[in-house]
């Protein structure tokens, strides 16, 4: 038997500015906001803001649950057009549990609105940039089963019940999220998912807190003041489209693909890679990687697959001279992240030796394989004996366009009608405001990348985070609810370390802010990147530390460290070595290999390489050629080599980090 919830209450504010308006209801009916729909979760145990808009004013409209009866009156001062008034009022807190059905009455006209499938449980934000945003579908994971009633999620249009295919196009870190949380609480657990790719902290914060911060005080006023300047809102020219075809293979590429062709004047190139690292300078345009291989004779006449990572932007592929599979083509942009699935036929199978050919064109920015060689092999479809593609090709460039950038992207008007980017408060207004004060348990973010634009930006971005966080509480009026931040994955070439490094510095910043914000915890993902995408496919392992996070620290469910060993303090030994000692490292620190991404440095300014020896819960941190150490980091580069420091006890890593004397 459902349980019914009685409501009275009406529609709101509109969702994102894409969303499809709800449709116009009677004058004694109710309009509801997409937020308060079938398949919703609200917050247990607090009471539950319903707000929109309700009919005539002189009406009275009831709220029942169970044998509580409140009512509401629409309110005189917010008219919402002939008839319709807005409407507010509260549901005294709930308990877990479900199904239950909603129903909004109208006590003069009895007219009613019904909201079916309703839990109560926990509910959580997740928000970010395109790393949040990032979906099951592009990321290749899978839900781990058909569906799971327990878990809904909301996209700022519609709440959807999780299941293998309403999951697709949801964000991969927020789903994953939801069923580890919902797996350990045992209750419905329901995530607003709302984040936006390439977005600044700036963007997903209220005017006045931006006013109120200091680090975006200046950038808010400049934005406003421009509004003013016709030259802001004068159409910018769009580049020439053909700048961005792909004029096809030049006239002496004809033989390129085929088995007998001799590329003596070809280099040798270790793929997975970008065109950088292939031949040793940046640069757009068409590059072509042959490689050779030995098949056994049991595959000879077989269909096989051939995968390949994500490739930047376009590729054409040959088996033995003839075509077998493209993706791309014209301006198509969103090609970069996709890995590729071909059939080669089996007629083109021969046992022994076998030609594969691949030509790749980018017209701008990146170029090149832009994921790992876990997707990079040929062999018979479902085979366990697949042949890895991983290592030496030949590669050869075709044609060089110049290393293109912001030269060649489509222009756009910057006001107002450009990317949401550069408007202060956009992603507030377009995905947060219709859903406040909709109640929460907390929220979690994965954000920080188009903030480390430079050093400067990346260390203001400590104040920023920290007037988001405010700002966010505020808000919702629901007090210091728990905020849970991902660091910065690791990404691009490796290195030991990077004296001016901003994403080492809003690393810092993050957890920095973890520290000094109240109920604020974080998630590190060092080891969970990829030097070739800045969109990892491991979203899963960045949700299970996210849970972690919040079955130790806000639901007290489990035991042990909540995070990784953070770094607490240092102090110089008499034998002027550094000792190091960090919080969460409750049954010491280990070593999953050589600790290669420390070093130290002197008064002299010169960075070494340090020696690392583990004590415990503290390192020993010291170099031969440095008598009077100042300053010592760890992991401090976009990707870190020798980043293999963990706490035994969570085994989970150590946080990049600094030390200064």
């Amino acid at each position: 038997m459902k349980q019914r919830l009685s409501a009275a209450v009406a529609t709101a504010l509109a969702a994102f500015s894409s969303s499809a308006a709800a449709p116009e209801a009677p004058p004694d009916e109710f309009s509801l906001p997409p937020v308060f729909s079938d398949h919703m979760v609200l917050q247990q145990g607090v009471p539950v803001p319903v707000w929109g808009e309700g009919p005539n004013m002189a009406w009275r409209l009831s709220c029942r649950v169970g044998d509580v009866v409140t009512w509401a009156h629409a309110d005189i001062g917010q008219p919402r057009g002939p008839g319709r008034w807005a409407v507010k009022f509260y549901l005294p807190p709930l308990k877990a549990g479900g199904p239950y059905e909603m129903v909004l009455s109208n006590e003069h006209s009895h007219a009613t609105h019904v909201i079916r499938d309703v839990w109560v449980g926990e509910v959580w934000l997740a928000s970010g940039q395109s790393n949040m945003a990032w979906t099951m579908k592009t990321t290749g994971n899978a839900l781990g089963a058909p569906g799971i009633a327990g878990l809904r999620l909301f996209d700022g249009k519609r709440w959807a019940v999780a299941t293998t295919n309403s999951v697709k196009g949801m964000s991969a870190v927020a789903t994953f999220f939801g069923r580890e949380l919902q797996r350990e609480l045992g209750t419905a657990v329901g995530v607003l998912s709302l984040s936006g790719g390439g977005t600044l902290a700036e963007n997903w914060m209220s005017r006045g807190a931006l006013k109120r911060c200091p680090a975006t005080r200046a950038w808010t006023a400049e934005y406003e003041c421009r509004q003013g300047d016709p030259e802001a809102w004068a159409e910018e020219p769009r580049r020439p489209k053909e700048n961005a075809l792909d004029p096809g293979p030049a006239a002496e590429t004809e033989d390129w693909a085929k088995p007998g062709f001799a590329a003596a004047d070809w280099v040798k190139t270790d793929q997975p890679g970008t065109f950088t690292s292939s031949f040793g300078r940046p640069f757009n345009g068409a590059a072509w990687f042959r490689r050779t291989l030995d098949l056994p004779a049991s595959w000879a006449g077989r269909d096989l697959v051939l995968k390949l990572p994500a490739v930047d932007k376009h590729d054409v592929v040959w088996f033995n001279g003839e075509e077998v599979g493209r993706t791309g083509q014209g301006e198509e942009w969103e090609m970069w992240n996709v890995k590729r699935v071909y059939a080669v036929p089996g007629r083109l199978v021969m046992a022994g030796r076998n030609t594969v050919a691949i030509r790749i064109w980018s017209y701008a920015y990146g170029a090149g394989f832009t994921t790992g060689a876990d997707h990079f092999s040929v062999g018979p479809k479902d085979a366990a004996d697949a042949i890895s593609l991983e290592g030496e090709w030949l590669g050869k460039i075709e044609r060089d366009i110049g290393n293109r950038g912001d030269d060649i992207r489509p222009k756009r008007r910057s006001y107002p009608e450009g990317p949401t980017t550069v408007k202060p408060s956009s992603w507030y207004e377009r995905a947060l405001l219709p859903v406040i004060p909709y109640p929460l348990k907390g929220a979690v973010w994965y954000q920080g990348e188009s903030n480390a634009v430079d050093v400067e930006s990346a260390r203001a971005y400590r104040e920023t985070l920290a007037a988001l966080i405010d700002d966010w509480r505020y808000q919702w009026g629901l007090g210091d609810f728990p905020f849970g931040i991902v660091q910065l994955a690791n990404f691009a070439h490796v290195r030991r370390h990077v004296a001016d490094c901003p994403w080492a510095e809003l690393r810092e910043s993050q957890l920095a802010v973890s520290r000094a914000v109240k109920n604020t915890g974080i998630a590190c993902a060092i080891d969970l990147g990829d030097e070739y995408t800045i969109h990892p496919t491991n979203k899963l392992d960045v949700a299970k530390r996210l849970c972690r996070w919040a079955m130790v620290d806000v639901y007290g469910r489990r035991s042990g460290p909540a995070t990784g060993p953070r770094f607490l303090s240092g102090a110089v030994e008499k034998d002027g070595r550094v000792r190091l000692r960090f919080t969460e490292a409750a049954g010491g620190l280990i070593a999953t290999g050589p600790v290669t991404g420390a070093v130290i440095r002197g008064a002299d300014g010169v960075w070494l390489s340090a020696d690392v020896a583990i004590d415990g819960e503290t390192l020993l941190v010291s170099s031969a050629a440095v008598h009077d150490p100042v300053e010592i980091r760890y992991a401090w580069a976009q990707n870190p080599i020798g980043a293999t420091l963990r706490g035994k006890a969570s085994d989970l890593p150590v946080f990049p980090f600094r030390w200064r004397r």
